[in-house]
């Protein structure tokens, strides 16, 4: 699974410990900005339809969690989660397809749960045919 993580530039280390996190699971991080890779709002790699997006505390990444609502509303993609502290200073954090969890335990949980469940479906629709 992909997974772009959003954050407050001084949130710097703590996302790369999430995107390490998230590597050692066997998932990917399209664009690593802690690694002075500047993302661009026209490169699909972050908004493509196969992407999970992290948004950690922090006020700069409202950009990308606004686009990714947008995508969201477009594609039905990206699952977006609000990681960490939620917070009453943008209205995002409340959008119907935000999930707001406390860890990152939380999102690999649901990420667990939302496969098992795409699985189960996968085989009740064979065993119907």
């Amino acid at each position: 699974m992909k997974f772009y993580v959003a954050a407050y530039v001084r949130e710097k280390r703590r996302v790369k410990d999430i995107c390490r996190s998230l590597e050692l699971l066997g998932h990917k991080i399209t664009v690593d900005w802690t690694k002075d890779e500047a993302p661009k709002l026209k490169d699909r790699s972050i908004f493509s339809k196969d992407v999970r997006r992290v948004a950690v505390h922090g006020r700069a990444k409202y950009v990308e969690l606004g686009a990714a609502i947008a995508s969201f509303e477009k594609n039905r993609r990206p699952l977006i989660y609000a990681l960490g502290k939620t917070s009453d200073q943008t209205v995002f954090y409340y959008h119907p397809v935000v999930k707001r969890v406390k860890t990152l335990d939380d999102i690999i949980c649901n990420i667990r749960q939302s496969k098992e469940k795409t699985r189960s479906t996968k085989q009740s629709e064979v065993s119907h045919e």
